[in-house]
């Protein structure tokens, strides 16, 4: 869901809260959705040097970061690079989270990652619907905010599911 609460309203959240026109609200989210793309297409790499544990906690790590740059952005610069960030710090989370269901379920693997992707969506509904109540309620400036929320929220889920999961499968 955090995923695309990025994507949905970046552009939004530009234009109103930063102030950066349509087009270069667009580019940011080009710049994004790059980020994310190149990041994923690097990951079967990186997860041959390093543990899918390690690199989700860099990945949940580098969205944190991304949120606390957008949140103290002011300009494009600034914007730029926090949704670069943000792209490259999601990158991990389905590749990742639907290995991890593979692994647990390796007979049932097809419909493990059906019920994955609809937990994906099921939370990726509620959060864009909750953020918008809270833009329309309270202003779209606080974006940042559910970001870093959300981050925070899945870094300690991440350290949950070590804990129940590690002796099960490969982290």
């Amino acid at each position: 869901g955090t995923e695309a609460l990025a994507n949905n309203w970046t552009t939004t959240f530009l234009q109103k809260g930063i102030k950066i026109p349509e087009q270069g609200s667009l580019y940011i989210l080009t710049l994004y959705i790059v980020g994310l793309t190149v990041a994923r297409l690097v990951l079967g790499y990186v997860l041959k040097i390093i543990s899918s544990f390690r690199l989700m906690l860099l990945s949940l790590i580098l969205s944190l970061l991304g949120s606390i740059i957008l949140l103290t952005a002011h300009d494009y610069p600034q914007s730029v690079i926090a949704y670069i960030i943000l792209g490259i710090g999601f990158s991990a989370g389905f590749p990742v989270m639907l290995g991890y269901a593979g692994q647990l379920f390796p007979n049932l693997s097809g419909t493990a990652f059906s019920i994955v992707l609809v937990i994906a969506l099921i939370g990726n509904t509620i959060v864009n619907y909750l953020f918008g109540f809270i833009s329309h309620s309270y202003g779209i400036h606080l974006l940042p905010w559910l970001l870093l929320i959300t981050a925070v929220c899945r870094i300690i889920f991440l350290f949950m599911l070590r804990k129940k999961v590690s002796l099960k499968i490969k982290m």
